[in-house]
């Protein structure tokens, strides 16, 4: 069952990127960028559940019942809206979520309560021109992702205090996944070469050292360019 469900979600995504974006094929940067950030994604996760069912931790049924909100879901799709785009951002919530949930083995609910949660952390991330921002993507995921546990917590009827420590475990993963995705960005870009917004616009500022010499030093070439 979780072969064919795999397999139905690539076989998906494929069809997708042929029919939205052709050409995506060719650029092989972003393209390994989509398959890495999914690929660590997935392998976090499966290192954290595997942390959950060892001896140290799979007795203690309150974390057993935490790890559905413990993985980092939205990394992989946080990290494409930055550097590829938000067709493949949203291809890449979608595919994460799914490989997920077929993971975990959870239901409908839990599928929909990640994926809010991922496309939301993308939707903060486009456009970034300051790397702080990254972190206010993470938690406004984590807040997304806090209500939706509530919500599936009280439908369920969990109650209040283990519904409440959904909401504040999806809340720190999120923020804590926003920091993990602020510190790969450097590695990201020096690794295949390629520039964010944010790092535009750092290069546009007038308080650089090496802009302030040149202004002093060589004023018209500084007006030129």
């Amino acid at each position: 069952k979780r072969i064919f469900v795999t397999l139905v979600t690539l076989l998906f995504g494929i069809v997708y990127v042929q029919l939205v974006l052709p050409r995506f094929w060719s650029d092989r940067a972003r393209s390994a960028i989509v398959a890495l950030s999914i690929l660590v994604n997935l392998g976090v996760s499966r290192l954290v559940l595997e942390l959950g069912e060892t001896e140290l931790f799979g007795g203690n049924p309150l974390l057993v019942g935490l790890l559905p909100y413990l993985l980092p879901i939205a990394f992989a799709p946080m990290v494409v809206m930055i550097t590829v785009g938000p067709r493949m951002a949203t291809l890449t919530a979608i595919n994460t979520c799914v490989f997920h949930a077929t993971m975990q083995n959870v239901g409908i609910e839990m599928l929909v309560g990640s994926l809010c949660s991922a496309l939301v952390g993308a939707f903060f991330c486009r456009e970034v021109r300051l790397r702080g921002s990254v972190l206010k993507a993470g938690a406004m995921a984590g807040l997304t992702g806090g209500v939706m546990a509530l919500g599936i917590g009280f439908a369920s009827g969990s109650g209040w205090m283990i519904a409440g420590n959904h909401a504040v475990a999806s809340f720190i993963v999120s923020v804590f996944t926003g920091a993990l995705v602020l510190g790969a960005m450097p590695l990201i870009e020096h690794t295949f070469k390629v520039a964010t917004d944010a790092t535009l616009f750092e290069l546009t500022d007038f308080n650089h050292p090496l802009l302030r010499q040149m202004q002093v030093d060589a004023p018209g070439t500084y007006h030129h360019s």
